[in-house]
């Protein structure tokens, strides 16, 4: 009988060799930046090893620094993000939860918006100063892929006063009061002084009521210069306010900081509101309000099992197969069913222990209708309507005692290379991810992000959080829960920074008797905890909270030194 080929340690090839620590080779490689993928030291596709889902469009920034595009069901791979003024790779951008432009135009350069920019002469002044300011729209187009418009503001700004001017009218559909919103734009300085406070502006979102009073705002004042390079500033995080509020007089506002003679042209591109405490990755819109959904990103049980589990020997005994009615033996470990009623192939020998993991293989071919049940000491772990290869992992059953795969009514056709084996936990494991992190203090709760998760239940899993709780700020948690009983190695409260694409690398290491974990070149020391629990049934999860770009995950079915992790997280 064919086995299932899943050894452990088997040479690495060329292209995944330096992704070893300390000499030894990872299980798992993902390096989302370079795009290459490994399991077992063998070179896999992204989906070869992860399963990914979306269900609407969303977009990433190219090499060239376009927001493109990214269809619905495809990962974010391939984002870039700027560091020190560069366009870098970044790795799989992931963001966890449902998200909506709150512009129902983000994309400027649309000729339907012409009069919907405040023009020569109408400028709306909020606090204080003088009323003659003219703000103008000069031109629209498009800037490395980020459409915009150049926005003028020339005259006199009475000095020690706040004043406000909107550039975009009537634009922010809809509003929940007393949720958190933030606001975030592409800023640039085509030409001209800023005043008193060179470089510094702010944005704001406002609502105002029936007599064109400010009624409240979101704002997100730019803390660094707006320089002649097109940049994306986003922050703040404010309250709508409770009450009503009126839908048709709420726009994006731009203030001009102190001083006289304000003669500017400023450069804006995809503005964006939305709720949160902070401001997540560009959604363009073009005539109405925007959603994206909620990504995930897992490595599935069969392919965690092949990565870190220990094998036992093959199960599914050719020789002591009960071959029901309507099946046909033809040698070598092929069976074919004719279309009738349900009948079953079955080993009933007392091999399977119970509650244990066992990974069922099969290959079926030549189905044209009906469909089989795969079960395991009397549960059913996979159900299958279409030929196909086929790999589930599922703890066994109670009762009876046995393997089978039962074709139900009219099914039809031939499986073959079938396999059955149990597999265990490693008695070790190591974790790392590296990355950047957009993270704000709200929510304040301990999983304010999560890096992994791998989890049974609520009373086995092994899991990294990031927690923002009371007076956490980043403060992460190596957790491992067996049996009910919780083990677990923390950061300090402000181990990791809030804030957008804020770099972070983690790492945890489980040995037989202790857990240790790494954040940013730092260790949390070690903890004696009883070993692991049994979570090979169960998927591992990448960042099943949060927003962030993936760099960098691996793991080893051993405990790596402490040593070796301080640098790789360093």
């Amino acid at each position: 009988m064919l086995g299932l080929g899943l050894g452990i340690g088997v040479a690495q090839t060329a292209p995944l060799r330096r992704y070893s620590i300390g000499g030894k080779a990872p299980a798992v490689v993902a390096d989302y930046s370079a795009g290459v993928y490994g399991l077992n030291g063998t070179p896999v596709a992204f989906d070869g090893l992860f399963s990914f889902s979306r269900l609407s469009a969303a977009w990433k920034l190219d090499a060239l620094g376009h927001w493109v595009k990214v269809l619905a069901g495809e990962p974010r791979t391939g984002h870039h993000i700027w560091q020190g003024g560069q366009l870098v790779p970044a790795g799989q951008l992931v963001e966890s939860a449902t998200r909506t432009q709150e512009f129902s135009y983000s994309k400027l350069d649309d000729a339907s918006l012409g009069s919907t920019f405040q023009t020569l002469g109408s400028d709306v002044t909020i606090q204080g100063g003088s009323t003659d300011i003219v703000t103008e729209v000069v031109a629209t187009g498009t800037e490395n892929g980020i459409p915009y418009i150049d926005w003028s503001v020339s005259g006199t700004n009475n000095a020690g006063t706040t004043q406000f001017y909107n550039v975009i009218d009537n634009r922010w559909v809809a509003t929940s009061p007393g949720e958190t919103y933030t606001i975030s734009a592409y800023l640039k300085l085509i030409s001209g002084s800023l005043g008193a406070s060179t470089g510094t502006v702010q944005l704001y979102g406002h609502y105002r009521d029936a007599g064109n009073a400010l009624i409240g705002q979101v704002n997100s004042e730019v803390i660094s210069d707006v320089t002649d390079a097109l940049q994306r500033f986003s922050g703040g995080g404010q309250a709508a306010p409770v009450g009503t509020v009126n839908l048709a007089a709420k726009g994006l506002f731009v203030r001009v900081p102190d001083g006289n003679s304000i003669n500017i042209v400023l450069r804006i591109g995809l503005p964006q509101v939305e709720s949160g405490g902070v401001s997540t990755s560009p959604i363009v819109s073009a005539g109405s309000a925007v959603s994206v959904a909620a990504e995930s990103s897992q490595i599935d049980p069969v392919s965690v099992a092949k990565a870190v589990g220990v094998f036992g020997p093959e199960l599914w005994d050719d020789g002591a197969v009960v071959v029901g009615a309507l099946w046909t033996d033809n040698g070598g470990g092929s069976y074919t069913k004719a279309s009738g009623g349900g009948s079953a192939l079955t080993i009933s020998n007392g091999s399977v222990p119970n509650g244990s993991n066992i990974v069922f293989s099969v290959k079926v071919s030549g189905m044209t209708g009906g469909s089989y049940n795969i079960n395991i000491n009397g549960d059913t772990v996979l159900t299958i309507t279409n030929s196909g290869d086929y790999d589930v992992v599922a703890a066994a059953g109670s009762s009876p005692p046995d393997l089978a795969i039962i074709g139900g009514f009219n099914s039809d056709g031939t499986v073959s290379m079938i396999s059955a084996k149990q597999v265990t936990m490693p008695e070790e494991l190591t974790l790392l991810i590296n990355g950047t992190m957009t993270r704000a203090k709200e929510p304040e709760v301990y999983d304010n992000a999560v890096p992994f998760r791998w989890k049974v239940d609520t009373d086995n899993y092994t899991d990294l959080i990031v927690s923002a709780y009371g007076a956490h700020t980043g403060k992460p948690y190596f957790r491992s829960k067996i049996g009910g009983t919780l083990v677990e190695r923390s950061g300090p409260d402000d181990a990791l920074a809030l804030g957008v694409e804020e770099d972070f690398a983690l790492a945890f290491v489980l040995s037989s008797t202790e857990i240790e974990g790494f954040y940013n070149g730092v260790s949390t020391g070690q903890i004696a905890h009883g070993g692991m629990a049994n979570l090979l049934s169960a998927p591992l999860q990448l960042f099943p909270v949060g927003n962030a770009t993936i760099k960098d995950f691996r793991i080893w079915p051993e405990a790596l030194p402490s040593a070796d992790m301080l640098e790789a997280t360093g």
